[in-house]
């Protein structure tokens, strides 16, 4: 059986006729969902793939006098599509074969 994470309701839907469904998308995040329609109990024969977009950084600000070894300062990244559960965010050392130090905020 298959486990949806949202379905959508008769207030989502603004048209339906016999050859389109317009309804408003539900907040998500994630790729490699499906779309799928079931009419009277009958599935379609086939399901759409679909993605919400990917993060998009568009800022990342800290005062530099406060960047000490220590951490415990505040970051903030700023963008969009961040999603609407908490992220993974890691700081790494992008040059290979360094010591990777990986913060991890989930």
């Amino acid at each position: 059986q298959t486990q949806f994470d949202v379905t959508i309701t008769p207030s989502d839907i603004s048209e339906w006729t016999d050859n389109r469904i317009i309804f408003t998308s539900p907040e998500g995040q994630g790729q490699d969902k499906v779309l799928q329609l079931t009419v009277g109990g009958q599935l379609a024969g086939q399901t759409i793939p679909f993605n919400y977009d990917p993060p998009q950084i568009t800022d990342i600000t800290y005062d530099s006098r406060d960047a000490t070894t220590d951490g415990g300062f505040p970051i903030t990244i700023s963008g969009s599509s961040m999603g609407v559960s908490f992220a993974q965010v890691q700081i790494v050392d992008p040059e290979p074969g360094c010591g990777r130090m990986n913060n991890n905020i989930t």
